[in-house]
């Protein structure tokens, strides 16, 4: 093994510094925290990402990319046919949503991860990708669709 960091003799030359113990604790009791909730809020961010998704996919101007059966209970990609991803992310400043895959995101060409799922380049760039989290609520979801949907309408 490589030292990660310089400085230091402890742990025979591999590590420098004092373990952070107030680290590790938090992240056992954050662990046990998203234990104790996880099927609970699974349920409730699943159903908020599917209300989402149902507006969007309602419309006929938007489809699921990916497996809507086997797939992350809060993420969720979207297509909006011939609008671009990156303009619909411009013109909803307040909206935290990214274009692609996580795989891409950093990236002007399409994600890769499309691609090779068989969308097109332009449906590639039509993609935005939506994460919902534990703090995700409904009226937030609902504000969400208004914006997008106000996008699609206007031609953005």
């Amino acid at each position: 093994l490589t030292a990660q960091m310089d400085g230091g003799g402890h742990e025979r030359n591999l590590r420098s510094g004092t373990l952070n113990v107030p680290g590790i604790v938090g992240l056992g009791m954050a662990c046990e925290i998203a234990a104790s909730n996880f099927w609970d809020e699974s349920i409730r961010i699943s159903y908020l990402r599917t209300k989402l998704e149902q507006a969007f996919v309602d419309t006929g101007k938007a489809f699921i990319n990916g497996s809507i059966k086997n797939r992350l209970y809060n993420t969720t990609n979207i297509c909006f046919k011939g609008y671009k991803a990156e303009r619909l992310m411009k013109e909803i400043p307040t909206l935290a949503i990214a274009t692609g895959s996580a795989c891409s995101s950093a990236l002007p060409e399409p994600s890769h991860v499309l691609l090779s799922m068989g969308l097109s380049k332009e449906d590639a760039y039509s993609s935005v990708r939506f994460s919902l989290g534990r703090f995700t609520t409904e009226a937030e979801i609902e504000k969400t669709i208004q914006l997008v949907m106000d996008c699609i309408k206007n031609n953005i």
